[in-house]
């Protein structure tokens, strides 16, 4: 348990969803919830499922699976923005910032 919190302090999805598990069979719900719904966020459909699994058992209301639903769309939703617009705003990013280095010196 102890790898899988500091790979979530750390941004790791996957570990967040591993917590949730951990949190599920101890029988802690509420943070099972939380560590899905941070999941979620990221785009792990498998915390998706376990949160839809929680409300069919009772152990989540219809407004988490609602927010999870609501959190995987938005995830979607920004990974659907084509590659080449992403592309140029990096591009653009990085050119300002090789700028602002440049009147540094």
């Amino acid at each position: 348990m102890y790898y899988f919190e500091l790979g979530a302090m750390k941004g790791d999805a996957s570990a967040r969803y591993n917590l949730g598990l951990q949190e599920e069979n101890s029988s802690s719900m509420d943070r099972a919830l939380k560590h899905y719904t941070i999941a979620v966020r990221s785009g792990v459909s498998q915390s998706l499922e376990a949160i839809k699994e929680l409300y069919s058992k009772g152990q989540a209301t219809k407004e988490d699976y609602t927010k999870a639903l609501q959190a995987y769309q938005s995830y979607l939703n920004e990974i659907k923005v084509p590659r080449g617009i992403k592309l140029l705003h990096l591009v653009k990013l990085i050119g300002t910032i090789s700028l602002y280095i440049e009147k540094e010196r």
